[in-house]
């Protein structure tokens, strides 16, 4: 206890401050109170045995974690029935009942020791545990009415450290009620004091702790109103040396609150990651710890955090696991998480449940009795947004928030509620007023919005201008865009943040091309790509993680207690906390790319190579035909024409047996028929949008009717740069590692077909290049431990024939399956998923994936496809063949020799795949494209180019 060791001997419990022992000469029992902030040490001692056999056992089952609030009524009846004029007992019936959240108790207990003659020091004691109740309630008013009680005690013989805790504890009344001003004047005070009349290493670090922690808080209010983010810096060293004070005194409430309010900080700072770590670290400390209201509020923060970052299945997680806290604890709070499904239904696009959610928000919100004015504003401005964003909301209600915007203090709350009246406005055809409230929500978000908000506001701005022009408005947008790309690990913003990036990037395009600025339009396509291939190399560790928690979205409580949700948050820590020491050190980052004018492309581009560079907007697909000393701009059709046709055509490609050659004529018609000169070029670079990313550009069909393969070489590079353009892929050193016929020892619960094909086409390409070239990893060897091996991820040409795995409902949990290294290892099989390739660096020039749908991912606006080739590309390999569709397994073995072949005789990876599609489709068993279509070559900048 604070530096006075107790004899490890005697048999002994602490409760709170309390240390309860026997001593020797038992039965006398001693109660020893070590604390502060109420004066000197205190020793008890009890010799009559009934009462040190009550204590004594009390304190062991307090230690043991059985019903607090039982054990706190106990004390409390033991103080009043049998030692009911002892002030210590009282102090620790006082505790136990705060520390057991038996608040109600608490402040009954408060009466009952003001209304006696203890001494100043006890009535304080009482009614600063009380205040402190009241602040975890929320119950600002009351708990002021305990300070100035404890207050008006101080003139009779409180020590100075108890009025240092009273400041303290005033302070945290004020900032939690929002007034600074009032907030900062409590801390100068005690701030006077600490140095005048405390000595600093005598003052517990408890209320040391608290102290700091409330620098803190006041700092982020102050955030909130300026916008300064050296307030949060500041912020964030007093909350940082208050958890280091905070774990020295090991009081768990403390830590899990400062790990809590080190989080909000942090959030505020964007970096999400490191804020939903801190979160996590309280809630594992919650799991020991009989405190509803507060699981309430970490789940609850938790779950806002998610839906911020876009993660909504995580969201929902935290958001349900909250909502059964609230059920028993806070009609205000089951209102507020009503309010925050709704948003995060609405985000994922669920609709009839959103409105079902807001509904119930707003019903709470109106009829709650006892709802303090500010918290009922807020819910209804909440609830009423939402409403109208669904377009659910009658004029009545929409009038409702419209008086409710001046009265809103939460800089994001009136932010939503400005962007849905504006949205309303837009729709009743009110431009004027549209204008009017977006320009509001802009100037609000300037001050502490998230980026993903200030930046849907500002979108909301391009799309409704009239007041800007929007080639001068967006420059600030773009900074703003590049500066969070720059400053902080994308991964921390989560998907929500790349939507928003790519609806702005929508947004201008238009403007753009309606005024027929070509230019600053391509310019416009090739940033979105950029932001996106930094993006992509980061998003996939989020990915990672999030799926960790997808199994909890019907978690199961069993007496109260979620031990799904208590499992997931532990492996979320520690993949969130190895995805920040990653961030830290450099990790997998994606290079630094520069974007090229559309004038010098036009220069640089060699004769007879061309760029189809595709955009989406939200109502059309275009491209961007760009070839040397020429470039058209063409509107292809609308988004869900050609989805439906490109969609429709992908599915007639997964079988042998169906005719595609319709669906490949109209997606030629749609795709490349419209490019004047076309025919004339040699090398295509395509850069896809959307659904174009499932069309196998190798079938469309020219104006001639033969395919584009017959003459064409085929490239997708991530993005256009001058690398890309000025130097076409180096010839690799063709030195092979080949991955085949992996020994899969099915069990009953896992059937994984043999690939007898597969040692076939392992023979058939070391017979090409010869055995002293080729690593074979063939049977057993074909394991993930020699993947993943640093001469493997070497290797100039890594060939891969094994069983890929892409569950589009799960597109996250994709990847290879390998062989077990030996017969007697536990696993069926060794699986290298999606998420583990993007955490090791693949330096190879060649990765060869020949398995089923090795190019197919889930579909990300600006993204593309995130599949198993896409993480070898992001990972490192210079170039990868992938394919689109299921595989027929003798016809992929026979591809991948035929395109060894080809690609010994000329080194151009480029030329033999092509000429090895042309092979199969000039012959008759295998012309179908099914066989042949399906293989794409992608590529990214060498970066050893000078």
């Amino acid at each position: 206890m604070d530096g006075n060791p107790v004899p490890s001997s005697l048999p002994f419990g602490f409760v709170g401050s309390y240390l309860v022992f026997l001593t020797p000469k038992s039965p006398v029992l001693c109660l020893y109170g070590y604390r502060k902030e109420i004066g000197v040490p205190q020793v008890k001692e009890f010799r009559d045995e009934e009462t040190a056999t009550t204590l004594m056992e009390l304190a062991r089952r307090w230690q043991q974690g059985e019903d607090k609030v039982y054990l706190a009524q106990s004390y409390l009846n033991l103080s009043e029935q049998r030692l009911h004029a002892d002030e210590m007992l009282w102090q620790l019936a006082l505790q136990s009942s705060f520390q057991a959240a038996s608040y109600s108790q608490l402040f009954t207990l408060v009466e009952s020791v003001d209304a006696q003659k203890h001494n100043a020091a006890v009535k304080h004691f009482g009614n600063l545990l009380a205040a402190r109740a009241a602040l975890y309630d929320r119950a600002f008013s009351k708990a002021e009415y305990y300070l100035s009680r404890s207050e008006a005690l101080e003139s009779s013989g409180v020590l100075e450290i108890g009025v240092f805790e009273r400041l303290v504890v005033a302070a945290s009344s004020q900032l939690s009620a929002g007034n600074l001003k009032q907030g900062l004047q409590r801390l100068g005070q005690a701030e006077a004091l600490l140095k005048s009349e405390l000595d600093v290493s005598d003052t517990p670090p408890q209320l040391l702790a608290e102290y700091y922690d409330n620098l803190g808080h006041a700092q982020l209010v102050s955030f909130y109103r300026s916008g300064s983010e050296a307030e949060l810096a500041q912020g964030i060293k007093y909350e940082q040396r208050a958890l280091a004070l905070a774990l020295e005194a090991g009081h768990p409430r403390q830590i899990i609150s400062i790990h809590s309010n080190n989080a909000w900080l942090l959030r505020a700072s964007r970096k999400y990651n490191s804020a939903i770590i801190h979160f996590l670290q309280a809630l594992q400390i919650l799991e020991q710890q009989p405190d509803p209201i507060y699981r309430l509020y970490l789940y609850r923060n938790l779950g806002e955090l998610f839906v911020e970052l876009g993660a909504n299945i995580q969201a929902r997680t935290f958001i349900q696991a909250s909502l059964a806290q609230a059920e028993e604890n806070s009609l205000y709070w089951q209102a507020k998480l009503h309010c925050l499904m709704a948003r995060s239904l609405t985000s994922s696009g669920k609709f009839e449940d959103a409105v079902r959610e807001a509904d119930l928000c707003y019903q709470q919100a109106e009829f709650v009795a006892g709802l303090e004015p500010g918290k009922r504003r807020e819910l209804r401005a909440q609830s009423l947004s939402m409403l109208i964003t669904l377009n659910r909301a009658s004029s009545a209600q929409v009038d409702k928030l419209v008086g409710l915007l001046d009265k809103l203090e939460q800089p994001d709350v009136k932010i939503r509620a400005y962007l849905a009246l504006a949205s309303h406005s837009a729709k009743q055809g009110d431009a004027q007023k549209t204008q009017h409230l977006i320009d509001a929500a802009v100037a609000d978000s300037d001050h502490g919005a998230s980026p993903t908000l200030r930046l849907n506001a500002l979108t909301e701005a391009a799309r409704h201008s009239s007041k800007y022009n929007q080639s001068e408005f967006v420059g600030p947008v773009i900074e703003l865009i590049e500066q969070v790309a720059s400053e902080l690990n994308l991964a921390e913003l989560g998907p929500a943040w790349q939507q928003q990036v790519m609806s702005f990037f929508q947004v201008h395009l238009v403007y753009l091309l309606k005024r027929g600025d070509h230019a600053k339009a391509f310019d416009l396509v090739q940033r979105s790509r950029v932001i996106s291939f930094r993006f992509k190399a980061q998003m996939p560790q989020i990915h990672a993680w999030s799926e960790d928690l997808i199994a909890l979205e019907k978690a199961h409580f069993f007496n109260g207690k979620d031990y799904s949700l208590a499992l997931g948050t532990a492996r979320l820590t520690a993949a969130l906390a190895k995805l920040q020491n990653q961030s830290q050190s450099g990790g997998n980052s994606a290079p630094s790319v520069k974007t090229v004018s559309l004038d010098d492309l036009k220069k640089l581009l060699p004769d007879g190579q061309g760029v189809l560079l595709y955009y989406q907007t939200q109502q059309d697909y275009g491209v961007f035909w760009v070839r040397r000393g020429f470039h058209q701009v063409i509107t292809l059709g609308a988004v869900s024409e050609i989805d439906t046709s490109n969609n429709g055509l992908y599915e007639s490609l997964t079988s042998p047996m169906s005719n595609a050659w319709s669906g490949i004529q109209t997606a030629s018609k749609q795709l490349i028929s419209p490019m004047s000169g076309l025919s004339d070029i040699q090398t295509l670079l395509v850069y896809p949008e959307g659904s174009i990313y499932l069309v196998p550009f190798s079938a469309l069909l020219l104006e001639n009717g033969q395919p584009l393969i017959r003459s064409v070489k085929l490239i997708q590079p991530i993005t256009v740069t001058l690398k890309t353009i000025e130097y076409l892929p180096e010839n690799p050193p063709l030195r092979v590692s080949l991955f085949a016929s992996p020994i899969f020892d099915n069990s009953l619960t896992t059937q994984l077909p043999s690939l007898p094909w597969s040692g076939v086409e392992a023979s058939a390409i070391t017979e090409v290049f010869g055995t002293q070239q080729v690593n074979a990893f063939v049977g057993r060897k074909a394991n993930k431990t020699n993947l993943l091996s640093d001469m493997v991820r070497a290797s100039p040409v890594l060939h891969i024939s094994t069983h890929n795995h892409f569950d589009p409902k799960r597109p996250l949990l994709g990847g290879l399956s390998l062989a077990k290294p030996t017969s007697s290892s536990q696993t069926v099989a060794d699986f290298v998923s999606f998420q583990e390739i993007f955490s090791y660096r693949f330096n190879n020039q060649l990765v060869f994936l020949n398995g089923c749908s090795t190019a197919m991912g889930q579909l990300h606006a600006g993204d593309g496809l995130h599949s198993v080739a896409r993480g070898f590309l992001n990972s490192g390999a210079n170039r990868v063949v992938g394919t689109l569709w299921p595989l027929a397994d003798s016809a992929s073995a026979k591809f991948s020799a035929e395109f060894y072949r080809h690609l010994k005789r000329h080194n151009d990876v480029a030329q033999a795949l092509q000429q090895t599609q042309w092979f199969f489709a000039s012959s008759g068993r295998y012309k179908h494209p099914f066989y042949w279509a399906g293989y794409s070559l992608f590529s990214q900048p060498d970066r050893n180019q000078p």
